[in-house]
């Protein structure tokens, strides 16, 4: 069976120690927790037998859905022993928790109707089916006047057979469990408003069926207010710079940003394109009858630039395979780029060819376009070879400014499109980033930064001394320096480099796993979001000149409310060849340093390191909970660690 998350107890329902017994297998609850009566009057009897032939039953009473409030046993109600006997329906809880996966039955003796609830859901009582963790246990009964087995004074007797895993929790808290670690919420991402006025925190919500659903908040940075909620995310009109470059080299002063957003919607005559502004809460309809597909809002409030798809050619069942990809669904479509004219309400097509296009970035001020195209070569390492290019919008003049390179994995311009940065593994631009012995060869998937001057197509590695390996860059336009997330050893952190001098600094971000960020065009604004062995996902705002931060969303506060989480920690030894290796651990929630646990170690051999999250696939606190100490490690080959590290692997 799957559990499903439930809030716990309400403060109006006191809580005591439940009392467990054990006889070999069986435990037996003395003490319980006790809801009720529930009013229950018969229902009017409009004939004498239902559909299916049969007369009113009073037990029928119970076939009702438990409801939340039974579930969850909020409102009055008290630990007891004994059964009042009042009409109604009663309910009696007791919390079960088990380190393992568990069989068991339910024995029932002094209720004479009742129906059981395991986590919200009803469960037969024999032949139980438990998954590691905390379990609510509701039985639901009929009290009648008449029910001898249930006059005030009687205590009935519950017991569970046929395990010794089980053990009762009342006092409110539960272990992390499967259900956790794979159903309720998350942050899908953060982004910030161009002038940094607002900012949008998106969600993401899967239920007990793996059913999931989105939905994004738009909040107002300067008193926290949420503005609105959607299903779509909110897209923000491009800032346009208006001034000469000024100040830090690399950098344009820009006209203070309206701080809009965007969406598309069905209009009378195909998708609109909506313009909202949050400070006004007016809506333009800023152009309509647009193309389908996806594109890219072209500063200057004019263009469109689409990433279209050009179906390839078909044959017949049998067919000859061009290459292994050949067997994949849609390998033979190609992408291509094309401009729409809001003005004119005229497309027309950037790119025309074999090969697949990607748009890899617009510059600050619309006249330009960095894009990507690839080739494969099946013959020689590496397989795929990348080729980028710029483009000025106006006269169409293209320049190649990486050619044929298998080893780059994109670029963005510099905010005066003077320069690109370029990321790549260190064999990128002709290995000038390279930091290996000789014979090694690097991991490819040791990413590093690169600064191209355009004009002459010189190129200087930005981090070839620098061990972390980037996960995420982007060139702020507001102050000039690169921003970026980076695998750091078992950490996932933020870092800020100055392009003119190569000065790395690791921002203090709160978390030690940070899956998104986000940057103000025109303000020191900076948002992201992450999480640790020990909490869910949080979503903060930065200052980038002050770095004074907040966290403006738990967005898991509900889902692990009450929930005891392992302690963690670093465990780093010296290998046999000298080697410092890298390690974290997580302790069981009730650790005890005089005993002895079972120990896991996880051990992932692939090119990217283990880091330190607290849900997802292999989570170190799903196996703490069962009683393990789970240890994960590093070992050499992993990127995150410099570059001779990495290619060992």
């Amino acid at each position: 069976m799957r559990t499903i998350p439930i809030l716990l107890l309400s403060a109006g329902l006191m809580l005591v120690p439940s009392m467990l017994r054990a006889d070999g297998d069986t435990l037996r609850i003395t003490s319980f927790r006790h809801f009720g009566p529930v009013a229950a009057p018969a229902p009017v009897r409009i004939d004498s037998v239902n559909v299916q032939g049969k007369a009113f039953d009073p037990k029928e009473m119970l076939a009702s859905p438990a409801g939340t409030a039974f579930v969850r046993f909020d409102g009055p109600g008290g630990s007891c022993t004994h059964l009042p006997g009042e009409e109604g329906i009663h309910l009696l809880g007791f919390s079960v928790e088990t380190p393992r996966f568990a069989k068991a039955d339910l024995l029932v003796e002094g209720l004479k109707d009742y129906k059981l609830f395991v986590d919200g859901k009803e469960m037969p009582a024999k032949g139980l089916k438990l998954e590691p963790g905390t379990h609510e246990f509701a039985l639901k009964y009929l009290s009648q006047p008449a029910d001898s087995a249930c006059n005030a004074g009687q205590s009935p007797s519950i017991s569970i057979a046929g395990t010794r895993s089980l053990r009762l929790r009342e006092d409110g808290q539960r272990i992390f469990s499967l259900d956790l670690n794979t159903q309720g919420e998350s942050c899908s991402g953060v982004s910030v408003s161009p002038g940094g006025q607002y900012y949008c925190i998106g969600h993401s919500l899967t239920d007990q069926n793996g059913k999931v659903t989105h939905w994004n908040e738009l909040v107002r940075r300067a008193d926290g207010q949420v503005l609105g909620r959607q299903e779509r995310p909110y897209r923000w009109m491009p800032a346009v710079p208006q001034e000469a470059p000024s100040g830090r080299k690399g950098t344009r002063k820009t006209s203070p940003p309206a701080d809009r957003y965007w969406y598309t919607r069905p209009g009378l005559e195909g998708r609109d394109l909506i313009v909202d502004d949050p400070a006004s809460g007016r809506q333009l309809v800023w152009a309509t009858n647009i193309p389908e597909g996806y594109f890219e809002m072209v500063p200057g409030n004019r263009y469109l630039l689409y990433s279209l798809q050009q179906e390839g050619p078909k044959e017949g069942e049998v067919h000859q395979i061009l290459t292994p990809d050949d067997r994949q669904s849609g390998w033979r479509d190609r992408s291509y780029l094309a401009l729409y004219d809001r003005l004119t309400g005229m497309a027309e097509p950037l790119t025309w060819g074999w090969h697949n296009v990607s748009l890899l970035d617009i510059s600050a001020d619309g006249s330009q376009i960095l894009f990507q195209t690839s080739e494969e070569r099946l013959t020689k390492r590496p397989t795929t070879l990348y080729s980028i290019f710029k483009m000025d919008l106006a006269t169409r003049q293209t320049q190649c400014l990486v050619a044929k390179d298998g080893f780059v994995n994109g670029a963005v311009f510099s905010p005066d499109a003077e320069e690109i940065l370029i990321t790549g593994s260190p064999e990128a631009c002709g290995g000038i980033g390279k930091d290996v012995r000789e014979g090694q060869t690097p991991n490819m998937f040791d990413i590093q930064l690169f600064v191209m001057k355009v004009k002459d197509r010189s190129v200087r590695p930005l981090t070839r001394d620098f061990a972390p390996s980037i996960l995420d860059a982007r060139w702020n336009r507001f102050d000039g320096m690169i921003y970026a997330t980076a695998e750091d050893k078992d950490c996932r952190n933020l870092f800020r480099i100055d392009p003119a001098t190569g000065n790395k600094e690791r921002l203090p971000n709160r978390e030690e796993y940070l899956t998104r960020f986000s940057l103000a065009d025109s303000a020191p604004v900076l948002a992201y979001s992450g999480q640790s062995l020990c909490n869910g996902d949080r979503a903060y705002l930065m200052d980038t000149r002050t770095l004074e931060q907040d966290c403006v969303r738990d967005i898991d506060a509900i889902r692990f409310d009450r929930v005891d989480f392992g302690e963690g920690g670093t465990f780093e030894f010296m290998s046999s060849r000298g080697d410092p290796i890298n390690g974290f651990y997580v302790l069981p929630p009730d650790f005890d340093p005089a005993k002895k646990y079972p120990l896991l170690v996880h051990y992932y051999g692939g090119c990217s390191p283990s880091s330190r999250y607290c849900y997802g696939s292999y989570s170190p606190q799903v196996y703490a909970a069962q009683g393990y100490v789970f240890y994960v490690i590093n070992p050499s080959g992993a990127a995150g660690f410099g570059q001779e590290f990495a290619a060992r692997h």
